[in-house]
């Protein structure tokens, strides 16, 4: 019975039969995508597709494949299961025809509307096939099917062009090429000249061409005196005076022609070009330049000779270096220029200085004799910087009231050129001042000063004197200690070079003091943040002041002078309490660490207004400390 079972098992076994199919066209232009569905029987349990273009894959019905490379291929699955293997190939199965490689040309890619161009394509297809149908667009709006067409561009642009072709395959491509035909408007001539160079003849005339064109431009020019050029930009010399005409002829070698037409007038005037200027100047000395030329000029140039240049009728100017310069003037008349040029030499100025020996004073009315330095001054002219002034070589100036004074010396020498100097604030009237840097002062027996004083004196300090209450002193920066408690007033005496006194005093400058000792008590100890404190002074020696620290920093009343001062904490926990007293500036302190403990609840708050909304409406933040009930109270 086993054995027969056995044998009825085998006999349903069954080795699979390979087969399959596309779903989508086998041959066609690249990329081919190809889809593949498996038909085969007997149960595999296992697939190996070669699709012939390198890729292999184990599944049942794999994606779909893209062929991308022109030519045949071949197609090959492979089944498998516990029975058995089988296999399918398909020969050339799949046809993967190339595109088309399309380029063209063109017999006139450039010149002027209407422009005439035939196309030729150049077309190949590899692998074999024909070409069954062209498509091109000349970019301007126009289009063509035949394999050679000619088109005429009407208007001027720069024109892409494409071509399309299919072959018998229905293989699809195209190709553009931009900007490929440039289609001018022609040639435009344009010229312009120079004015005559002369008012009479012979007058030279430069020509400048302004053409434009596509292509080589050539041009042939008629002067309307019977000579001609074929130059780009011509100079020409009118031997007579006169009107004449000017033509100006402009050809491409792309076949675009045309002409540009003017006059030339060449004057036979009378004209007079002249300039009025010293001969002789100064350095650094304002020089007036007119042209008296007859007629008035339409307009005029200067050259001056050191690199600078100006227009205009008259004009103002500066040499800044001694030396000898030609001054040219031109000036333009309706159609001609006409020039005229001279020279100038410019001289150094002299040297000035001045000095006086009284330049300072603590009072006024204040006399000071001033000494000019300018040996080639040949006038004076002081500016005292008061108002007043004077002519003399070495003059002597009296002035009437406090202030700063800048002072002025102006010269001329016996070319006439000026020189002048000013000195800022050479002259200084004012009484003295003083003021002390470093007091009050305080501090414990014995106590050393050194006191200092800011003085500002313009005449300068002759000498000190300093008395400290106990003792006295002449030094600039004097040193006093004090060894007795007490308060003691400091005073200064200077006397200024040219005579001032001043004084300063200090009533209770300086105080010194003996150290007292520091000492307190407080009552409760222990008890509610609402309640108060009370602190009581035991402290011994004499006290001249008190500064107590409650160790409460988000308190108002933190810190207090008074000798036995009440607190109110806004907190709970424990505080350090700081004492210090003084006597005379001499310190002792005392600190008593968590000396002050309370517990409890603490009322705190706060508020912000609605400045946007409602003014009148108030938001209360509500801050308070170990909080088992609130009652608020508006006080509205």
């Amino acid at each position: 019975m086993l054995v027969s079972t056995l044998m009825g098992l085998g006999a349903f076994a069954q080795v699979p039969r390979a087969d399959f199919t596309a779903t989508s066209a086998l041959s066609g232009c690249s990329p081919l995508i190809v889809n593949f569905q498996d038909l085969s029987t007997g149960s595999p349990t296992q697939w190996t597709w070669d699709f012939g273009n390198g890729t292999i894959v184990n599944v049942q019905n794999p994606a779909a494949q893209a062929y991308t490379l022109p030519g045949t291929y071949t197609v090959k699955l492979t089944v498998r299961n516990a029975n058995g293997v089988d296999s399918m190939v398909k020969v050339s199965y799949v046809t993967v025809f190339a595109n088309p490689v399309v380029d063209f040309s063109a017999s006139q890619l450039t010149g002027c509307f209407p422009l005439n161009t035939t196309f030729t394509p150049n077309i190949t297809i590899p692998g074999g096939g024909s070409v069954v149908k062209y498509e091109w667009g000349f970019g301007d709006g126009d289009s063509s099917q035949l394999a050679n067409p000619t088109h005429v561009y009407r208007f001027d642009n720069n024109f892409n062009v494409t071509l399309r072709v299919t072959t018998n395959q229905g293989c699809v491509n195209f190709t553009t090429k931009n900007a490929y035909i440039n289609v001018n408007p022609g040639v435009s001539p344009a010229f312009y000249n120079s004015f005559a160079s002369s008012c009479r003849p012979p007058a030279n005339i430069d020509f400048f061409n302004n053409s434009t064109g596509p292509g080589a431009l050539s041009y042939t020019w008629k002067f309307g005196d019977g000579n001609t050029s074929s130059a780009a930009s011509p100079s020409h010399s009118y031997n007579s005076s006169g009107v004449f005409p000017v033509t100006m002829i402009v050809t491409s070698s792309s076949g675009c022609s045309d002409s540009a037409l003017g006059s030339i007038d060449i004057p036979n005037a009378s004209i007079t070009s002249s300039i009025s200027a010293p001969d002789t100047s100064c350095v650094n000395q304002p020089i007036l330049f007119t042209s008296i030329s007859s007629p008035v000029a339409d307009s005029s140039g200067w050259k001056f000779g050191d690199g600078t240049e100006s227009t205009g009728a008259s004009i103002t100017k500066v040499y800044n270096a001694t030396g000898t310069y030609r001054i040219t003037l031109t000036n333009l008349f309706t159609s001609c220029l006409d020039s005229v040029s001279k020279t100038i030499v410019i001289i150094d100025t002299a040297a000035v200085n001045f000095t006086s020996n009284d330049t300072a004073s603590c009072r006024a009315p204040y006399t000071v004799q001033f000494t000019s330095q300018a040996p080639q001054a040949a006038s004076y002219a002081w500016d005292f910087g008061d108002g007043n002034t004077s002519t003399a070589a070495n003059p002597s100036h009296t002035y009437m009231a406090e202030g700063s004074y800048h002072v002025t010396l102006t010269i001329t020498n016996r070319n006439g050129c000026t020189s002048r100097r000013i000195r800022y604030n050479f002259i200084r009237i004012a009484a003295p001042t003083i003021r002390f840097l470093n007091l009050p002062d305080s501090g414990c027996a014995p106590l050393t000063v050194n006191p200092n004083a800011l003085i500002v004196a313009p005449d300068g300090v002759a000498s000190y004197f300093w008395n400290f209450g106990t003792s006295t002193s002449t030094a600039v920066n004097p040193s006093i200690t004090y060894n007795t408690t007490g308060t003691y007033s400091v005073s200064l005496a200077i006397t200024t070079r040219t005579g001032c006194l001043q004084t300063l005093s200090l009533p209770a400058a300086v105080k010194v003091g003996t150290s007292p000792t520091a000492n307190f008590s407080a009552s409760p100890l222990l008890s509610c943040a609402a309640d108060s404190v009370a602190f009581t002074d035991l402290s011994t020696g004499t006290v001249t002041g008190y500064l107590w620290n409650f160790g409460d920093p988000g308190s108002p009343s933190n810190l207090t002078t008074l000798k036995d001062p009440k607190h109110l904490y806004s907190d709970t926990g424990t505080f350090s309490v700081i004492l210090r007293v003084f006597n005379n500036g001499c310190e002792n302190s005392i600190t008593r660490t968590n000396y002050i403990r309370t517990f409890g609840a603490v009322a705190k708050f706060g508020f912000q207004v609605n400045c946007n909304l409602n003014r009148r409406e108030v938001q209360f933040l509500d801050s308070s400390i170990n909080v088992v009930t609130r009652q608020w109270d508006f006080g509205d």
